[in-house]
């Protein structure tokens, strides 16, 4: 990387470093950051599928099972 400091325009800074540990961050940052996406989905699909069946299939099932006793007894 080469850059001009904005206090000094005639001095030029340029910086060198070696790829392979930068590299090597980038991939450990890049599979943490995949693991968290993966946890949080997986946290995430849990209390969706809790929450429907709480709210959506509990209830369902009552209804059915009120159906199939009025059937049984109207």
């Amino acid at each position: 990387m080469i850059a001009a400091p904005a206090n000094e325009p005639d001095l030029v800074v340029e910086v060198v470093l070696d790829e392979a540990p930068l590299c090597a961050a980038i991939l450990t940052w890049s599979r943490n950051v995949l693991l968290l996406s993966i946890v949080i989905s997986l946290i995430t699909g849990a209390l969706l599928y809790l929450v429907l069946r709480w709210l959506v299939a509990r209830p369902l099932g009552r209804i059915a099972g009120g159906v199939a006793e009025f059937a049984r007894a109207p």
